[in-house]
């Protein structure tokens, strides 16, 4: 470990961020062996590579870093295996799919994926019309994504099953589709993050932008979840929202995503208006 991190102090040529990262690291090390274990989870959040990400997004993505509170650093910080190195590169570009506003998936070389590397793509027109708490909220649940891929990474490639296990929407799709090379789907990914994340993405987000009802971050959330099963759970006696909460959720959404008040179909105007600034 002690190696890689001279190698980032040289990569880093005269970036001051992480030279002293790398060489506080080290002195750690020499300090503690036998407690300091395992650098991965901080060097996974060193190398999210934000290059060819636009100034706004950038900067919103150095105060998710920052966060005291269910961070991204604390969600990538479950991971635990000093023998693995994970790079995520986000940037600006157009997913495939027209109607996705970001989409997060392993690098690819030909038709193989590149274990433990990682493209978070955020649409161009998307950050040149949403407002920054809109985007915080599509940073933290892609970054979510990128997360899952890791620990599928460490199951395929290591045999590392042990954090995979502990998110069964995750685990059953990888033991029912790994043999013939297909390892999880967006749908698998979606629902697990319905059910484990909401309340964290939530409370990230709330520390992001503090001082609005608990209830308008959790809608944030879901909006990105729209087609899970915990989402479009109808039975009363089970369901977790009601027609009139995905409304809301519809419409806080839209409102964050092009800031723009929302209107109901008679034109009458309704209670939801951006809660935040955009980045233009």
């Amino acid at each position: 470990i002690v190696d890689q991190l001279y190698f980032y102090m040289a990569e880093g040529g005269n970036n001051p961020d992480i030279n002293n990262f790398a060489s506080n690291a080290v002195m750690q090390i020499i300090n503690n062996p036998n407690i300091f274990l395992s650098l991965n989870p901080l060097l996974i959040e060193k190398q999210i590579n934000d290059t060819n990400l636009d100034p706004c997004s950038k900067g919103i993505l150095n105060q998710l870093k920052n966060l005291q509170q269910n961070d991204i650093a604390k969600i990538i910080a479950k991971l635990d295996n000093p023998e693995s190195t994970y790079s995520l590169n986000i940037k600006n570009g157009n997913p495939t799919h027209p109607l996705h506003v970001a989409i997060t998936n392993w690098v690819t070389n030909g038709n193989y994926i590149v274990p433990y590397n990682y493209n978070i793509i955020i649409r161009n027109n998307y950050v040149n019309q949403a407002t920054k708490l809109g985007i915080a909220s599509t940073l933290l649940h892609e970054l979510v994504h990128a997360y899952f891929l890791s620990l599928i990474d460490d199951c395929y490639q290591q045999n590392n099953c042990a954090l995979l296990q502990t998110f069964p929407e995750l685990w059953d799709y990888y033991v029912a589709n790994q043999m013939n090379g297909d390892l999880t789907d967006p749908i698998s990914q979606h629902n697990q993050i319905a059910l484990s994340y909401v309340n964290i993405l939530a409370d990230a987000l709330e520390e992001f932008q503090p001082r609005l009802p608990e209830q308008y971050y959790k809608d944030l959330v879901w909006a990105g979840l729209s087609e899970t099963t915990p989402y479009n759970n109808n039975n009363p006696l089970t369901q977790i929202l009601t027609p009139e909460d995905k409304t809301r959720i519809e419409k806080i959404n839209e409102a964050e995503k092009t800031n723009t008040p929302q209107y109901n179909i008679f034109g009458t105007m309704l209670q939801y208006y951006p809660q935040c600034i955009p980045c233009q």
